[in-house]
C-alpha cells in the first residue's frame, strides 16, 4: 500500500491546520472522505482521498490512511498514528460574491427560506439529505448576493446542533455554507446567473480531487449563450441527488423554476 506524501489543504481550514494541536475523531468514514469532528462533536474538516469532490473544508491526501489510528491536527500538520503529513499545497475554495444577484432574489423567497429551513433539515437519504442540499444552495446564493438576511441565516446555521439533526457530511457542508464556501460547481452556476465570465469554461474533471492534486485542466470552448446550461448540467452531475438539490436551492432563491434533469454521477 502506498503512503501519503502530504496534504493539499483548503484555505478555509487554515486556522485549524495552523492552530494548536487537537485530536479529531471520525464521525463518518466513507470510501472517498472522512468527516472529522472536534471534542465537541462538531464536524470542522474532512479528509478526502483520490476521486473525491473538492470539498471546501477538505484536507486532501493522495493515499489511504488507517482509520483505526488516532488523528491529530494542528501546528501545520495532520498526524494519523505514526504518519505525519504536512501541507504541500494550499488551494482557495469557492466563495462567490456577486452583488448583481441581489436584484434577482424575490423578497418572499428569501424570507420563506430563512423562516422554514429547519423544516427541511435532515429530510432525504444519503450522505447529504436532499433537503440539506437545497438549504446549502439557497444559503450560498443569499450570501453571494450580499442580501440583508444572509447574516441572520448564517448565524442560525452556525448555532444549530447540526450533528444531532442531520448527517455528519451534511453538517460539515452546512457549516461551510454559512461562511459562504461551496463546491466549485455551485460557484460556476452563480457566476453564470450573474452574467459573469465563469469558470465553467475551465473543466476540472467535475472538480474531483485527482485533478486538484495534479493541477490539470482544459478549456471547454463554451459559447456565452450556453454558459448557464453547461454550468447547471455540471452541477446536476454531482452525486446521486446532491447536485439537483443544490441547484433547486439556488433556483428557488432566485425565483426560477425547477432544474432540467441530468444523468447523475458519483460523489462518495
Amino acid at each position: 500500500m502506498s503512503h501519503p506524501a502530504g496534504i493539499v489543504a483548503s484555505h478555509a481550514v487554515a486556522p485549524l491546520v495552523d492552530g494548536r494541536r487537537q485530536p479529531l475523531h471520525i464521525l463518518h468514514g466513507g470510501r472517498l472522505a472522512w468527516q472529522l469532528a472536534d471534542s465537541h462533536g462538531h464536524v470542522i474538516c474532512c479528509v478526502t482521498f483520490p476521486g473525491a469532490h473538492r470539498l471546501p473544508h477538505a484536507l486532501g491526501v493522495d493515499a489511504p490512511l488507517d482509520a483505526a489510528s488516532p488523528l491529530v491536527v494542528g501546528a501545520g500538520a495532520l498526524a494519523s498514528g505514526d504518519t505525519h503529513l504536512t501541507v504541500t499545497r494550499w488551494w482557495e475554495p469557492a466563495r462567490p460574491r456577486w452583488a448583481g444577484l441581489r436584484a434577482q432574489i424575490p423578497t418572499e423567497a428569501a424570507v420563506h427560506m430563512v423562516r422554514s429551513w429547519r423544516d427541511r433539515l435532515g429530510h432525504g437519504c444519503g450522505l447529504t439529505p436532499y433537503g440539506d442540499d437545497v438549504i446549502v444552495g439557497s444559503l450560498v446564493t443569499l450570501l453571494a448576493a450580499g442580501h440583508s438576511l444572509s447574516a441572520r441565516w448564517s448565524a442560525e446555521i452556525r448555532a444549530a446542533p447540526l450533528e444531532d439533526l442531520t448527517t455528519a457530511a451534511s453538517a460539515g457542508l452546512l457549516r461551510q455554507a454559512a461562511g459562504g464556501f461551496c463546491l466549485d460547481e455551485v460557484a460556476e452556476v452563480l457566476a453564470a446567473y450573474a452574467g459573469a465570465a465563469t469558470p465553467a469554461a475551465t473543466v476540472r474533471n467535475g472538480g474531483r480531487q485527482a485533478d486538484v492534486m495534479q493541477g490539470g485542466g482544459m478549456h471547454a470552448g463554451v459559447m456565452a449563450g450556453d454558459v448557464v446550461q453547461v454550468a447547471e448540467q455540471r452541477l446536476l452531475a454531482v452525486g446521486h441527488s446532491s447536485g439537483e438539490g443544490l441547484l433547486t436551492g439556488i433556483r428557488q432563491m432566485l425565483g426560477r423554476g425547477a432544474p432540467a434533469p441530468c444523468v447523475r454521477g458519483a460523489i462518495a
